[in-house]
């Protein structure tokens, strides 16, 4: 079986959170034979790195094809496995750790089974070219230094940024932040301001009560 057929086969089954590498990817690559490159547990840098280093990455989305994996864009951090093309190029992919299903479990991404817009990936892996000779059942660890960790999350921020600008999505969550950070700040104005006003309030009192007792005392004191 292909490596999506093997990823639509386990639709409906438990998939929870963070689990796009291990219930996902590592587990249908071992099914359908290919090379399991980079640990089990791998986050999804740990294992773009072991593509890279394999020679299997591929940055953009020129050429990708069913059976590919998919490598999202910031914010998500998340890899899926493509189950079709449409024929305006959009994506419909298979995943572990779909955080729109409660409790999570493999589904189609996007939930239901739509397409998805090129713009929502950064590139993919094709693990049918391997060239490290990695055996279907061979888990390398990959120790990325410094230097390479900065550059990969510097390239993500970059590529996640230029698909934000056009994404009205984006725009939509920043209105929505954006409205309620200002409610948020008048909130809080509001409470200062009440609070003064109670003080103040406060303070008159004690004022009343003061002078009313000390009238009270000299009209005690005045002999009758």
């Amino acid at each position: 079986m292909s490596l999506s057929s093997i990823a639509v086969s386990h639709i409906g089954e438990p998939g929870g959170l963070n689990t796009c590498i291990s219930n996902g990817i590592q587990r249908w690559a071992k099914e359908a034979g290919l090379p399991q490159i980079g640990n089990n547990t791998a986050s999804r840098g740990v294992y773009v790195a072991a593509a890279k280093k394999a020679g299997v990455y591929h940055t953009g989305m020129q050429g990708v094809q069913v059976n590919d994996i998919l490598d999202w864009a910031l914010p998500y951090r998340h890899m899926s496995v493509v189950d079709h093309i449409d024929a305006n190029g959009n994506i419909r992919s298979v995943g572990s750790g779909n955080m729109t299903s409660v409790p999570p479990i493999v589904d189609y991404q996007p939930k239901g089974g739509g397409h998805m817009s090129p713009s929502m990936f950064i590139g993919y892996v094709r693990l049918s070219g391997a060239s490290n000779g990695d055996s279907p059942t061979a888990t390398p660890a990959v120790s990325l230094n410094p230097l390479e960790t900065i550059n990969n999350t510097v390239t993500d921020f970059q590529n996640w940024w230029s698909g934000a600008l056009g994404d009205p999505k984006f725009w939509y969550r920043v209105g929505l932040f954006s409205l309620g950070t200002t409610l948020l700040v008048i909130a809080v104005i509001a409470l200062i301001a009440h609070s003064s006003a109670v003080q103040g309030a406060v303070s008159d009192t004690k004022k009343v009560v003061k002078t009313g007792t000390a009238i009270a005392a000299k009209v005690a004191l005045k002999k009758p």
